[in-house]
């Protein structure tokens, strides 16, 4: 039987890389990775970690903590910052985070993020906070 998996997965390809955001309703963070590569993590500040790419050290994506509390930065669940369509904007997390962080040398990090990221939509019906 090990044999027969092992042959399987041998004559598999991976899906082709597609950048999405993912919540962790568990650990109330959200992962958002540009590219799929080999990567090493290094923490900006309480929120925000970022990876960076073991071949040459360029950003590949970032894991935003405690997304519950940058949400309760923004307003109120009842505010309008969701988009008719459901979703809410990635990029509005990163702001909060902006505005919660304590160290000044992570803001253009965050900064660079927001305008990468203003056209990434997650599901607002994702976070059990703003249900």
């Amino acid at each position: 039987m090990a044999d027969e998996l092992t042959e399987w997965l041998r004559t598999r390809k991976p899906a082709r890389f597609q950048p999405h955001p993912f919540y962790s309703k568990e650990g109330d963070f959200l992962t958002y990775f540009f590219e799929g590569v080999d990567h090493y993590a290094e923490r900006m500040d309480d929120f925000l970690t970022v990876y960076l790419s073991r071949d040459n050290n360029r950003w590949v994506g970032f894991k935003l903590k405690g997304v519950a509390h940058l949400w309760k930065t923004l307003g109120d669940c009842f505010l309008t910052v969701a988009d008719p369509d459901g979703t809410v904007r990635l990029s509005l997390f990163l702001t909060a985070g902006i505005l919660m962080t304590k160290e000044p040398d992570a803001v253009p990090v965050y900064q660079r993020f927001v305008r990468q990221t203003t056209d990434v939509r997650v599901r607002k019906d994702e976070f059990e906070f703003c249900s």
